[in-house]
């Protein structure tokens, strides 16, 4: 055995076992922020409803009036149906309280 070449090994094996010792992890935690605004007690279910609808008086109206301004034909009602489920998809992210959507029933 060559006992000069043995602390070179010995070094090599515990450089090796540092080595690989060292590791990092990753640790996830979901925290909820506070509310900016407090809903009172009584409030369990939350219902969003879009009320943007025109009447069907309006309605040729506001055809005409797309058709005017060079917007496309119903892009007001396909906007606030877009807004409305961003705001449900925002809302349904939290766990606070169960959220009721008149579309989905």
């Amino acid at each position: 055995m060559n006992w000069k070449l043995l602390p070179r090994k010995a070094s090599g094996i515990l450089l090796l076992l540092f080595l690989g010792s060292c590791a990092t992890s990753n640790m996830f935690l979901d925290v909820m922020k506070p509310a900016q605004i407090n809903l009172p007690q009584e409030i369990q279910t939350i219902a969003v409803v879009n009320r943007s609808y025109p009447d069907k008086e309006q309605e040729v109206n506001n055809v005409v009036e797309g058709l005017i301004s060079g917007e496309g034909v119903l892009n007001d009602r396909f906007g606030s149906q877009a807004c409305i489920q961003g705001f449900v998809n925002a809302l349904g992210s939290s766990p606070a309280f169960p959220l009721w959507h008149p579309t989905s029933a």
